[in-house]
């Protein structure tokens, strides 16, 4: 019977929320949520953005919640993150709500649209002018109880409408200026997580990010990564720049034997990273450094013009 209940019993092991786990989950069930990310590639961004306990960070997730999340979780709800998406989804929808972190750890997020920073949308078109026939007012004396009464229940509706969308409008405004002005105030590390135009996310939070501080890039294809570290190179605006392809490979461990598991994932995807510089003072630096490198190369061909004479001048007196 118990041998019976072992194998067929069904048997269900609660496990507490962490970004291990949640990774590995999503990576089994739905890798195209997170974009392919594996645990080994989520350790390596947070290693690399530096983020600990009341940092700074900006995050563009496309993730589905899972980087915000685990940045959130190892910031343990001290500092300020802003968790900037370009889909449509909802924090409540995606892999974000599996974490379950405490009010305290959510605090610190604030959530907002990315992709009108990204791409800012075009100026709508001038409209034509139009000035259609209306029919002609008819004089108020001339409209019954009836119609008055359901001209004033227009005339409501219309106000409690458009009081509905100015006080949008400017709860919108009150939280864009809110945004900028966090943004403004310099963040510690930026995280770009997307599968789709990374490094057009990249160029337009750089400004944002302060001098000396990481930043990492994670894309499933190479190429924009690749372009990206060229153009970080010809600006001159980070340093300690790798592009790297993380590889995992589970090993069974046994008494006196190793053997590693041969069904594993080939890649996770590519990471981007390195420390963000103000360009026009490693210009200047340069430029200093090429001057002192001059008048050194001019001082010594000074000193060697001056030593030919009397190098001259001995070999007159030998002869």
């Amino acid at each position: 019977m118990n041998q019976k209940q072992r194998k067929h019993a069904p048997v269900v092991e609660l496990i507490r929320p962490s970004a291990r786990a949640l990774c590995e989950t999503a990576f089994l069930k739905a890798p195209q949520k997170t974009i392919g990310m594996r645990v080994d590639g989520l350790a390596q961004i947070l290693q690399l953005s530096a983020v600990t306990s009341g940092s700074q960070v900006l995050v563009i997730d496309g993730t589905s919640g899972l980087i915000s999340g685990a940045v959130a979780e190892r910031m343990a709800g001290n500092g300020l993150l802003l968790a900037g998406t370009v889909s449509q989804w909802q924090p409540e929808q995606g892999i974000f709500q599996w974490f379950n972190l405490p009010k305290a750890h959510e605090d610190v997020i604030t959530w907002f649209h990315a992709t009108p920073m990204i791409e800012p949308p075009a100026p709508a078109p001038a409209r034509a002018e139009e000035n259609p026939a209306r029919p002609p007012a008819v004089p108020l004396s001339e409209l019954t109880e009836e119609q008055l009464a359901e001209r004033e229940k227009r005339l409501a509706e219309k106000q409690v409408a458009y009081e509905r969308r100015e006080a949008s409008r400017e709860a919108k405004r009150l939280e864009t200026l809110s945004l900028e002005a966090k943004l403004d105030s310099g963040m510690d590390s930026l995280i770009v997580c997307l599968s789709c135009g990374p490094m057009e996310a990249f160029w337009a939070m750089l400004p944002k990010l302060r001098f000396g501080c990481p930043f990492v890039i994670y894309c499933d294809f190479m190429e924009p990564l690749s372009e990206g570290l060229h153009q970080l190179k010809m600006k001159h605006c980070a340093v300690r720049l790798h592009l790297q392809e993380t590889w995992f490979r589970e090993y069974q461990v046994l008494p006196e034997r190793t053997h590693p598991v041969m069904s594993t994932s080939a890649t996770c995807g590519y990471i981007l990273s390195g420390v963000y510089i103000d360009a026009s003072s490693t210009r200047n630096n340069q430029e200093a450094v090429k001057l002192q490198a001059s008048k050194k190369r001019k001082v010594e061909d000074n000193a060697a013009a001056a030593e030919e004479p009397d190098a001259k001048k001995e070999c007159g007196d030998n002869a």
